[in-house]
């Protein structure tokens, strides 16, 4: 249930940083509080039909990932809003009610990067009491809610807890996470800060009585990564006097997103895996199966000893639109990782945030139950009830199926639109056909779009922030659509465009054939096809781009 119960949105509550100050974002703004809110990221609150979903695709647990933040109230109490903690119980309640296992954990509270975060082990020393305090009330209140159910319901202390850089000056939230984590080797004192946690977490639990004190608690490492965990790094696994369960009851937590450039990274440069690659400049060969089992093979650190390990996050990011071999490699990747995770005793657990196309990793529509990449549900269950060793099957390279030579084409009615917003976020189109929008049909042939609105209310384009051509709803029908020789004119002059920096297919996964031009949010940001510098206009924007279809009408 990735991006549900831990999305966020903003707040009209000002937040004001540590040095008494209210927060402001690099440009000048204010920075606003962030509330929990299962919809805020695009998805649903989780319901029946959901949950039954769930357990008819053949999966067993559901992780459910959940945002605490301003629903805390002030100490020394941190009374939990009551209507919060009826909907979190009340989603446990339709997955249970589906024999499903649940995991409950604190999951967006120690992000840096939303405002109001609080969990922070690279807090100040003097900070430390008190962020503790708050943590044991918390969870202590969740755990008496949860008080009489059994073993269906997991708990997990937090997620992805770890510092930033111990030369930069603290503080409780920032808009730059990339530069001021500390992505190399923990620093002791801040996972010193996290064992206090999972030991705080595992007295808070036991003490709340009931089923509590046989619960499976289930605690993390440094950044759940497998490395930080496993090695000697600092990692302590709590003590856990308070459970009357006959055996142990403490699971250890990590992720697995290795290789990163196939797996997370959104780039589509890299959207192939392992030895059956199709496509030798899309291979990320920073990541074999060689490594993938010696990675999943350190975890027998932990099982070996009784604690079983929960890979609470694994999925690779999908980038079908750019490579339709992808599906095929996040298949294989996803059946290796449970191959061996179940092979060294762990339990492993997609992460589904819903999303479809750029950064998502979704299998199914959650709205409709529709699966969208059932070989890679296929893939996994087939290694999870595996009897013995067996062999993951050899990617399939993807083959369009042939037309039917006799079939009548059938000619569509394709509009593009433009969506431009120039650097300052005004002037810009809208991204919808429809009034107001720069929009045309597109035929066999150059097209062209032109945008000169903007001069009329004395306004001038300076730079881009988005800068894309959507052909609307309309990938699924193009299947042979082929994009060329875009072109940019400011002005009247034409600006020197790289062709093979392009992004072009259903990047969003909303069936609309894009041409990224650029965009501050999509991968040609980091490599641009074009020098934004250079544009600036103050009457007239103009692209025009040939587009080649059998399905598309031809130019009157």
């Amino acid at each position: 249930l990735g991006n549900t119960y831990e999305a966020v949105k903003s707040t009209d509550k000002p937040l004001i940083d540590v040095d008494g100050q209210p927060a402001k974002y690099a440009n000048g703004e204010s920075v606003y509080e962030m509330t929990p809110d299962p919809t805020a990221w695009g998805n649903i609150p989780m319901n029946a039909d959901l949950a039954k979903t769930i357990k008819d695709l053949g999966f067993s647990s559901v992780r459910m990932p959940v945002g605490w933040l301003d629903n805390i109230g002030e100490g020394p109490d941190y009374k939990i809003k009551d209507e919060w903690l009826a909907q979190v119980k009340e989603s446990v309640d339709y997955m249970v009610a589906e024999d499903l296992y649940v995991i409950v954990n604190m999951h967006s509270d120690g992000y840096h990067t939303i405002a109001g975060g609080w969990l922070y082990c690279d807090a100040p020393e003097d900070q430390q009491a008190e962020i503790r305090a708050k943590y044991a009330a918390v969870w202590t209140q969740i755990a008496e809610m949860f008080k009489d159910y059994d073993e269906h319901v997991i708990f997990e202390s937090m997620n992805e807890e770890f510092a930033r850089k111990r030369d930069v000056a603290y503080k409780n939230f920032t808009t730059d996470e990339g530069t001021e984590a500390n992505w190399g080797d923990p620093d002791l004192e801040s996972y010193q800060n996290i064992n206090k946690f999972n030991q705080t977490f595992v007295d808070a639990v036991r003490s709340a009585g009931g089923e509590n004190t046989e619960r499976w608690l289930l605690v993390p490492g440094w950044n759940t990564n497998i490395d930080y965990t496993v090695g000697d790094y600092g990692f302590e696994i709590p003590t856990d006097k308070l459970c009357t369960a006959p055996s142990n009851r403490i699971a250890i937590s990590v992720h697995y997103y290795d290789p990163y450039n196939f797996a997370l990274n959104e780039s589509t440069r890299y959207t192939q895996w392992g030895a059956d690659f199709t496509n030798r400049a899309k291979l990320d060969t920073t990541g074999t199966l060689s490594g993938l089992k010696k990675q999943m093979a350190k975890l027998k650190k932990f099982t070996d000893e009784g604690y079983p390990v929960i890979i609470g996050e694994f999925s690779p990011t999908d980038k079908t639109y750019a490579d339709p071999d992808n599906t095929e490699f996040r298949r294989q990747w996803c059946e290796n990782v449970v191959k061996y995770a179940k092979e060294n005793g762990a339990v492993p657990v997609y992460w589904d945030n819903g999303a479809k196309g750029k950064g998502g990793c979704r299998l199914f529509d959650r709205k409709t139950g529709k699966v969208d990449y059932p070989t890679i549900i296929e893939g996994m269950l087939r290694a999870i009830n595996a009897e013995g060793d067996y062999e993951v099957p050899h990617v399939v390279p993807y083959e369009e199926e042939p037309d039917d030579p006799d079939a009548p084409v059938e000619k569509i009615d394709a509009v593009a639109v433009l969506g431009f917003a120039d650097g300052n976020w005004e002037p810009q189109t809208t991204f919808t056909p429809g009034e107001g929008a720069v929009q045309t049909n597109v035929v066999n042939g150059e097209n062209t779009l032109v945008y000169n609105s903007f001069a009329a209310d004395g306004m001038k384009l300076e730079s881009a922030a988005v800068f894309v051509v959507d052909l609307i709803d309309c990938a699924d029908k193009l299947k042979d659509l082929k994009i060329s020789d875009v072109k940019v004119f400011v002005d009247g002059t034409e600006l020197s465009v790289d062709q093979t920096k392009l992004q072009k297919g259903d990047i969003e996964g909303k069936n609309n054939y894009r041409i990224e031009i650029y965009n501050d949010y999509g991968n040609t940001k980091s490599d641009p096809a074009f020098d934004r510098t250079k544009l600036v206009a103050e009457s007239e924007l103009k692209v025009t781009f040939t587009a080649e279809s059998k399905y598309l009408k031809d130019a009157e």
